[in-house]
């Protein structure tokens, strides 16, 4: 299983309920890698039309699933995780410019494909796939719900990233990624506006190799 720096851990979301499947693994079964990611995220929203918005400085932290697949280079894999969103924006409210604040807590679930290349004792990665915000919890200044009065439960998007990573004993595996997600549909509405997610994100992922 020392062979694994060239076998690039990655993701399934199947895996992260695996539990609840069969309870015994196949003797032929690929690596797997689980942990943890965590970092730091900044958010600002995409307005139609446009709007003077600032990015708000949050959080995200979860768990992941990395399941080898049987090209060496590309792996599929899983994410959920919490995560902080939000911006500051000034915005027209009744021919009036206000400023307001949006912050809403979202579970967020991406599965991922990521492929990479070993340069020395680094695997250097890049790492592409869908992701769903489901909201826990929303919070908009009062003005700013009389413009933004409909809001998504759940925000489709897409999480797009690039990393380097390293094996630091025969099972543990760090890596540190930069990433982007883009939402593709509408966080908040109200007539005539809407706002998109983007963020910028900045995480760690900690993992322990097992099955072999």
């Amino acid at each position: 299983m020392r062979r694994m720096p060239s076998r690039i851990p990655c993701l399934a979301l199947v895996a992260l309920i695996s539990p609840l499947g069969p309870t015994h693994l196949d003797a032929q079964a690929p690596p797997t890698l689980v942990g943890v990611v965590g970092g730091y995220t900044s958010t600002e929203h995409v307005w139609s039309p446009d709007a003077d918005a600032e990015s708000v400085a949050g959080f995200t932290l979860g768990a992941f699933v990395d399941v080898q697949t049987p090209a060496d280079w590309l792996s599929i894999g899983a994410e959920a995780a919490y995560a902080q969103r939000g911006s500051n924006v000034l915005i027209d409210v009744g021919g009036t410019p206000t400023p307001g604040g949006i912050r809403t807590d979202y579970l967020t679930l991406a599965i991922r494909i990521r492929a990479a290349i070993e340069v020395g004792p680094s695997l250097l990665h890049v790492a592409v796939g869908p992701v769903s915000d489901v909201v826990l919890r929303s919070r908009l200044d009062p003005l700013l719900t009389q413009v933004l009065d409909e809001e998504s439960a759940t925000a489709f998007g897409v999480i797009a990233g690039a990393g380097v990573g390293a094996w630091v004993t025969e099972r543990a595996f760090v890596e540190i990624e930069a990433r982007i997600v883009e939402g593709l549909q509408a966080a908040y509405s109200g007539n005539f506006v809407s706002a998109h997610n983007r963020s910028r994100e900045l995480v760690a992922r900690v993992g322990l190799l097992v099955g072999r």
